[in-house]
């Protein structure tokens, strides 16, 4: 369950997401170099992410606003429900990846990293992170990078493992930036979905007139 209010304060929101996509900016690099993510630093995106996270939800139940999952309010249950909610986005997150390891897809920094950034988010916002990481990894590296080395090369590229590291953080600028747009303050600066004549019409069509 995610609250209608993830944010407690609209500058804490930024100072949460921007310091998430900070540390995701500097594996992506890392990865991008190393093809490693080192363990200093997902320990960094570990904790950092549980130590906002409590702050978080300690704030939310000062303030006597909806948690995730408990009903009661206050900051002790507010802190609670958030690392409750920690723990439920890190084993999300960790047995994703951990699958696609199993597979031979990612490596094992990357599934550490995956299951601390579900420290951050929760269980469902972290498969909305895979399906957006996925959808990169089809579209930019297998799609775009199969055609670009068949072009160049004249021959299919031979297979190599792919960095997860930008994708993730790709994934969680963009997508983090939508759902969190009213907590953020930028939800007036977005395009509106405008709602067509179709779907305004009222029951009462001519069909049903005597």
């Amino acid at each position: 369950m995610i609250t209608a209010t993830f944010f407690p304060d609209a500058a804490f929101g930024w100072l949460y997401y921007g310091t998430l996509v900070g540390l995701l900016a500097i594996a992506a690099v890392i990865d991008g170099r190393t093809m490693k993510v080192p363990k200093l630093l997902v320990l960094m995106v570990l904790f950092g992410g549980l130590i906002l996270s409590l702050v978080r939800g300690a704030w939310l139940g000062s303030q006597g606003l909806p948690v995730a999952y408990l009903s009661a309010t206050g900051p002790w249950i507010g802190a609670v429900d958030a690392a409750l909610f920690s723990l439920a986005g890190f084993a999300t997150g960790f047995g994703l990846f951990f699958l696609l390891w199993i597979m031979g897809t990612c490596g094992g920094g990357d599934v550490k990293l995956f299951a601390a950034l579900g420290v951050w988010l929760g269980p469902l916002w972290t498969i909305y992170i895979l399906v957006g990481t996925w959808c990169v990894v089809m579209v930019g590296y297998v799609l775009l990078g199969y055609l670009i080395h068949v072009l160049r090369h004249g021959r299919r590229p031979r297979k190599q493992q792919v960095t997860y590291s930008f994708p993730i953080a790709l994934s969680v600028i963009v997508i983090l930036l939508w759902v969190f747009r009213v907590d953020l303050g930028i939800a007036e600066f977005l395009p509106q979905v405008k709602k067509t004549s179709a779907m305004r019409q009222p029951a009462n069509g001519p069909l049903d007139q005597p």
